[in-house]
C-alpha cells in the first residue's frame, strides 16, 4: 500500500486483541506517533471505521474501537491538531479523498473528538453513506467571536487556529440524508477553565439545521467527554457499526447511562 504517509499496519481485528495486548499496542504506537500518521486495523473486511485523534491523544482513542471486527484506521497529527497538513500528515482535504477513494475499504463509521471531530465533520462530506459521531468538535475559525467577549480574566479561553474551514459552510451543499451526530458536555468547568476551555456550545449549536446534523448534550463537565467514559463509548461504536439504524437509540441509551457521573440527553 503506497500512501503519501508513513502508516503502521496490523493485520488482525481490533476486537482481537486482549484488553492487556491493546494497551501495549496502543502505548507502542504512541511512542511511534512521530513517525506514524496513521494506523491502519486490517482485519481483511469490506467496511471501515474511521478514527481522527484529537490534540494530545496520538492512538489512544482506538481503545474505543476495542469491539470492533471490522477494518479499523486511526488518524494523528501531532505538528498541526487541526489536519491542516505536516511533515506527519496531508491535510485533511487530501485524507478525506483517499478515504473516499476506498483505499482502507468503504467508510462506514466516523468518529473524532475535539480537533477529531472537526475532523470527522470535514471528512463526512465526501462519505454521506457513513454515519458521524463528532464529540466536542471546533467547528470554525473562532478568533473574532471570542476576542469579541467581555470575560473575567482568569478564563483561559482557547482560540481555534485560523486554517480550520467553516463547517456549517463546508457541509451546507451536502446530503440532508446523511447521519451527523454532534455531542458536547453540558459545562466544562472541570477541564479547568483556568487552564482551557473551548466553548463547545458555540462551536455545535452554531452547526444546528446544517446537512444532517444532530446535536445531543452530555451531562459531563469536561471538553474531552470520551476520556472519562471510553466504555460507554466503545459500546456505542459498537452498535452503531453493527446497527446503524437505530443510532439515535444507541446514542441516547448508551451515552445517557449514569456512568463516571456522564449522562447524556438527545435535544
Amino acid at each position: 500500500m503506497k500512501l503519501p504517509f508513513n502508516i503502521h499496519i496490523i493485520r488482525r481485528a481490533v476486537a482481537s486483541f486482549s484488553p492487556e495486548d491493546l494497551r501495549g499496542e496502543i502505548a507502542g504506537l504512541n511512542n511511534a506517533c512521530l513517525h506514524y500518521g496513521a494506523a491502519f486495523f486490517d482485519a481483511g473486511h469490506d467496511e471501515t471505521c474511521v478514527i481522527f485523534a484529537g490534540g494530545l491523544e496520538k492512538f489512544s482513542m482506538l481503545t474505543i474501537a476495542r469491539h470492533l471486527e471490522c477494518n479499523v484506521v486511526c488518524f494523528q497529527d501531532n505538528h498541526r491538531f487541526w489536519y491542516s497538513g505536516s511533515a506527519l500528515l496531508p491535510p485533511i482535504s487530501e485524507i478525506s479523498q483517499l478515504l473516499a477513494s476506498g483505499v482502507f475499504g468503504n467508510t462506514r463509521l466516523l468518529f473524532g473528538q475535539s480537533s477529531g471531530g472537526y475532523a470527522a465533520l470535514y471528512a463526512s462530506k465526501y462519505m454521506e453513506e457513513a454515519v458521524t459521531l463528532a464529540v466536542s468538535p471546533q467547528t470554525f475559525a473562532d478568533r473574532d467571536v471570542k476576542t469579541s467577549f467581555l470575560r473575567p480574566a482568569h478564563i483561559a479561553v482557547n482560540i481555534v487556529d485560523d486554517d480550520v474551514v467553516d463547517l456549517r459552510d463546508h457541509l451546507d451543499d451536502g446530503s440532508s440524508a446523511a447521519i451527523r451526530h454532534i455531542l458536547v458536555s453540558a459545562s466544562e468547568v472541570q477541564n479547568p477553565i483556568t487552564d482551557f476551555y473551548w466553548m463547545d456550545h458555540l462551536h455545535a449549536f452554531r452547526m444546528h439545521g446544517s446537512a444532517g446534523v444532530q446535536i445531543g448534550l452530555i451531562q459531563s463537565s469536561t471538553h474531552a467527554a470520551v476520556h472519562s467514559n471510553k466504555a460507554a463509548f466503545a459500546e456505542t461504536l459498537r452498535d452503531l457499526w453493527y446497527d446503524p439504524d437505530g443510532h439515535m437509540d444507541h446514542i441516547s441509551r448508551l451515552i445517557s447511562q449514569p456512568r463516571d457521573e456522564n449522562r447524556s440527553v438527545t435535544l
